[in-house]
């Protein structure tokens, strides 16, 4: 969990300093999800780092770990963020340009 709370806020710091109104992650860490409550533990490490209401496209290189990375997806969207999930990098772009919700 120490290495995915270091690369977000990593990229947070970007963030604040660039001021996207999107963003698109591409994930191609291997290794392990992080179970549910430690996601949920990063994702309220996250709050006010400079992702309030920046859409976030996060993409999961690995297939198989689709499913334990949208619990990330559900506890973002609960914590107020706007972000979702996907498997590639085509359907990300689409959200990030015409998707809603």
């Amino acid at each position: 969990l120490d290495t995915t709370i270091a690369y977000w806020t990593a990229i947070a710091a970007e963030v604040r300093r660039r001021k996207p109104r999107c963003l698109m992650v591409h994930d191609e860490m291997l290794g392990e999800t992080p179970p549910p409550e430690e996601l949920q533990r990063l994702i309220h490490a996250m709050a006010g780092l400079g992702f309030e209401g920046v859409r976030v496209a996060y993409v999961e290189a690995h297939a198989s770990q689709l499913p334990e990375v949208q619990h990330g997806e559900i506890f973002a969207r609960e914590a107020g963020f706007q972000g979702r999930v996907f498997g590639n990098e085509d359907e990300a772009a689409l959200w990030l340009r015409f998707g809603h919700g």
